[in-house]
């Protein structure tokens, strides 16, 4: 699965908008960088928050004013975390329907299969937020 910052480098990686971001907080201080990504999370803008994103992952981890991970989290964390959950429960539901056909075809469950797609339904029922 990708991960937010994944998600979000690839939202906008061909928009001009982007590059030109890019090229203004190149130079960027740590105060700078901050209150960009403060804008960025406050405006949702995706296509800022990605030439953050590149900007901050550029400078050596140490000296870095804020995580990646965390930034892209706080920017694209809900959506992330939806779309996850969705794929989560296709591939469930795919698993599922693999095993009632083996269990038509041999006449008989397979106890592991039908305990993991019940371990499965549970972990994705308590990581779905609500309303999705």
């Amino acid at each position: 699965m990708f991960s937010p910052v994944t998600s979000e480098f690839s939202a906008s990686a061909l928009s001009p908008k982007r590059t030109q971001y890019q090229m203004q907080l190149k130079g960027a201080g740590p105060v700078e960088l901050e209150t960009a990504a403060v804008t960025a999370i406050a405006t949702e803008d995706v296509v800022l928050a990605a030439a953050i994103v590149t900007v901050v992952d550029r400078i050596p981890r140490n000296d870095r004013p804020f995580s990646v991970a965390d930034f892209a989290e706080r920017i694209w964390g809900r959506q992330h975390a939806e779309v996850t959950a969705k794929l989560k429960g296709v591939i469930h539901a795919e698993r599922t329907a693999r095993a009632a056909d083996n269990e038509f075809v041999r006449g008989k469950a397979d106890p592991l299969v039908n305990l993991s797609n019940q371990l499965a339904a549970r972990a994705i029922a308590e990581a779905t937020p609500e309303g999705a």
